[in-house]
């Protein structure tokens, strides 16, 4: 798999992380780089080389513990749960007292051509004519689309981080007000207040997006949206919301063609590179045949649009010139489907006005949050590993005391789910509960502090990574 760094142009053979620091690079490394697959470690970070070079060796050692328990994402995702359950939390806090929420767009461009527009090298953004089709775009493509002169009719972002850069420049355009923001709860709250209307969802692997639809209905209708881990998988799902069809992806090439980055819109100037030799890379079919290089984050995308396809009662295609084949979508350039699927003349944009928007009683639910937490840690303290299990297997269901901790501990409670093979009273089992009750304890200070209108979760540095993969190689060793 190849990533192209801003100074070093293509690298055949190399992947390119953009990292400011030794954590950075490690946050990025575990996130993306597979297990087993790195021989050596090229790093290029001005004034820390040594550094990185030790610790990069030593992640990769410690990594293959991670990959053996099917934990290999987590060490990052971990964090960015947490991020996305404490936001979602303040957004519940600071939304306006009347607000649009994604339902109220269910079916209102039915059997209308929408296109999906994806940051892949290959968009050539020139060739989208925004009279002829409805266009939803991420954060990065609507920043190409209002440079070539035209805003989208729908923005969606999902991503916890600030994007203070790409924010700033998007909302430089005036004709930015114009667009409709597709937004789940965890969003920053730098996108709390945009120009244009904001239509609200929730995540359902965000625990306390479960919990706050739950806690509105009957009074009021709050999506969840699944995803397939991409803001364009996200951008799919809710486009079938939308009744569009046919359905039509462009710049979706999930792969690596010739040096080209994979967004064209990367808000990367402040980062520098840090540089790994992989021998082996990823090969799927490509469109027109042959085959092409991607990465397993890319494969995983690549195979859920499948599945969605599958299962879809829509008409699919993928306008998409280079890239990974994607089975159950017809292969047509974007012109031709301007010819073959005209807009309907004179159809009005959809009128949907604000409702309201009962808050939940979060201080109430953190109150029987803390109260499951300290029933938990009596038990650990008392040695009854049986009675805490079983406490943390009703924490992890939505319930009324611990949706909130749980939410914060999805690193843990997915450590503990991994192992509930094990009796309550394994050795590992008892260091998968003491971990978790750990984790809690933790959870109560954040949500205090997201209550308070602050998120005080550090990023992912590499000092807990390495804690993480000496947990797992404990556990591991216990069992």
């Amino acid at each position: 798999m190849v990533w192209f760094g801003r100074d070093h142009g293509p690298l055949p053979g190399k992947v390119v992380i953009h990292a400011s620091s030794p954590a950075e690079f490690l946050h990025v490394a575990v996130e993306h780089v597979q297990p087993g697959l790195l021989e050596n470690f090229e790093c290029v970070l001005a004034g820390d080389r040594a550094r990185v070079q030790a610790l990069a060796t030593d992640l990769l050692e410690r990594y293959k513990y991670a990959s053996r328990l099917a934990h290999f994402d987590l060490n990052t995702l971990g964090w960015t749960y947490k991020i996305c359950a404490l936001q979602s939390i303040q957004k519940v806090r600071q939304l306006p007292e009347r607000i649009f929420t994604l339902d109220q767009l269910i079916d209102r461009h039915r059997d209308e051509t929408l296109l999906i527009i994806g940051a892949g090298p290959s968009i050539g953004i020139e060739s989208i004519d925004p009279r002829k089709i409805v266009t939803l775009a991420t954060t990065r493509t609507a920043l190409l689309c209002l440079q070539a002169g035209w805003c989208p009719d729908y923005i969606i972002h999902i991503d916890p981080d600030p994007f203070e850069g790409l924010r700033e420049r998007l909302l430089s355009f005036p004709q930015i007000g114009r667009a409709r923001w597709l937004l789940p709860l965890q969003v920053h709250s730098n996108f709390l207040d945009l120009p244009g209307q904001v239509f609200w969802f929730g995540s359902r692997l965000n625990p306390v997006s479960n919990w706050i639809a739950r806690q509105l209905q009957p009074h009021l209708r709050f999506p969840l949206i699944l995803s397939g881990g991409s803001v364009s998988c996200c951008a799919f799902t809710i486009s079938e919301f939308l009744g569009a069809s046919p359905l039509c992806l462009i710049g979706q090439d999930l792969s690596y063609l010739g040096p080209s980055k994979y967004s064209a819109t990367q808000v990367l100037d402040r980062y520098t590179s840090v540089v790994l030799a992989e021998p082996d890379s990823l090969y799927l079919p490509a469109i027109g045949g042959g085959k092409v290089e991607t990465t397993m984050d890319y494969m995983s995308y690549a195979e859920w649009f499948v599945r969605q396809a599958q299962g879809s009662r829509r008409k699919l295609i993928n306008c998409t010139t280079r890239g990974v084949h994607l089975p159950g979508f017809e292969h047509v350039p974007v012109q031709q489907v301007y010819e073959r699927y005209p807009r309907p003349p004179g159809r009005a944009r959809p009128d949907v006005q604000p409702r309201p928007f009962p808050r939940p009683d979060v201080p109430a639910a953190l109150a029987r949050a803390r109260a499951a937490c300290g029933d938990l840690n009596r038990r650990v303290a008392a040695g009854d590993h049986a009675a805490a299990f079983q406490r943390i297997e009703n924490m992890k269901h939505i319930d009324a005391d611990g949706f909130i901790l749980t939410a914060c501990a999805q690193y843990e409670s997915k450590i503990v789910a991994y192992f509930s093979h094990l009796p309550p009273d394994h050795p590992g089992m008892k260091r998968c509960i003491d971990l978790f009750a750990r984790a809690l304890d933790d959870a109560v200070g954040l949500l205090d502090g997201a209550l308070d209108g602050r998120i005080d979760v550090p990023p992912t540095t590499e000092d807990i990574i390495l804690e993480r993969m000496e947990t797992l190689k404990e556990i591991n060793s216990l069992t």
